[in-house]
């Protein structure tokens, strides 16, 4: 298996590069606490499809997919892919990259649930490759 898909909830609002917050403190804990959910989701997903072995791609691939609800407004890319920096950083915490620095971002997709707003991160091994 050449790819992984993570599921997740929507990042806390206060994680946003555009947020407002006078209490870092208290920013730097939901951080923290997100990171770790989703380095837990990818371990999850890492025994069930590469058998307890972290593939640790050198070089990789993302597609970030958001779900919004009932009344979001569409966001611009770039502030979705800061958005998401902790989850990133928890992928590379779970051994499913190597180094995120080496981590290709395709332009998110944007779509509409309001049943389950959610976001879904899809890591394939291998860079992007060149347009000739």
């Amino acid at each position: 298996m050449r790819s992984l898909t993570v599921s997740m909830q929507q990042p806390p609002r206060v994680i946003h590069p555009n947020g407002r917050t006078r209490k870092h403190k208290w920013r730097w804990r939901v951080v923290r606490d997100f990171r770790a959910l989703v380095h837990s989701l990818a371990y999850c997903q890492i025994q069930e499809h590469f058998r307890g072995q972290p593939p640790m791609w050198p070089a990789a691939t993302a597609q970030v997919t958001i779900y919004y609800g009932r009344g979001q407004r569409r966001q611009d890319d770039d502030n979705l892919i800061a958005w998401l920096k902790p989850a990133f950083d928890g992928l590379q915490d779970a051994g499913v990259i190597a180094n995120d620095r080496h981590l290709t971002h395709l332009p998110p997709i944007h779509e509409r649930d309001p049943a389950k707003p959610r976001v879904e991160i899809t890591i394939d091994a291998g860079p992007r490759k060149k347009k000739k």
